[in-house]
């Protein structure tokens, strides 16, 4: 089948000012119900600026403790908008993201329909060096819905080292769904050249 524009993917990541490190357009198959997934590139770790609340929370809290503060007043101190103001900031590493569009686009009525979590496929990452990547498949997709696709990006798990190079990535359907026509399992990524060099089909 054709792979349509990348049209979803651009437009939720140009206006936020990041932007795939390595782009590619793979057709996975149908991981979902009704829906094709086309993998659209990767973005490397990011560095996002976070409130720093553990650190000055503790401090605020300890110095209330010692001037004989209770907990009543100590979470009313951190209700009034003075007490906000002040929050330094830290900068965190994010894990490294896979972006892809469902096709097409998801609709809310399908979750009455199918369940709230039918289009939840799975990825598992490994690379030439030995990374441990976590399983946890957290991420995001546009929740609007409808139309010709939806954007969405999941956690690949870790941060890629920079002295990898290259990066394999399994995949698995939706629970309880069975592809009717090949799909994809794998897709193999050269990291240095950013490009897809080998992919694995089932069916």
């Amino acid at each position: 089948m054709e792979i349509p524009p990348r049209d979803a993917t651009d437009g939720a990541v140009g206006p936020s000012g990041r932007h795939l490190d390595i782009i590619f357009d793979v057709d996975l198959g149908e991981l979902v119900d009704g829906h094709r997934v086309i993998v659209r590139g990767i973005e490397h770790r990011r560095e996002e600026e976070v409130p720093d609340l553990t650190t000055q929370i503790r401090e605020r809290l300890a110095a209330r403790m010692r001037e004989g503060a209770n907990a009543l007043e100590i979470n009313v101190q951190w209700l009034e908008p003075d007490a906000l103001t002040s929050i330094e900031t830290k900068v965190v590493f994010t894990s490294a993201a896979l972006h892809f569009e469902f096709v097409p686009g998801l609709h809310e009525s399908e979750q009455k329909e199918k369940g709230p979590f039918f289009w939840h496929w799975t990825l598992q990452c490994s690379d030439d060096v030995g990374t441990v990547y976590d399983h946890d498949n957290g991420g995001a997709f546009d929740p609007r819905g409808g139309g010709t696709a939806s954007h969405g990006m999941r956690d690949l798990g870790g941060q890629i080292p920079g002295h990898a190079g290259r990066l394999t990535i399994d995949f698995e359907p939706a629970e309880a769904w069975h592809p009717q026509r090949p799909w994809r399992h794998q897709l193999v990524v050269d990291l240095r050249e950013g490009r897809v060099i080998d992919t694995e089909e089932v069916g």
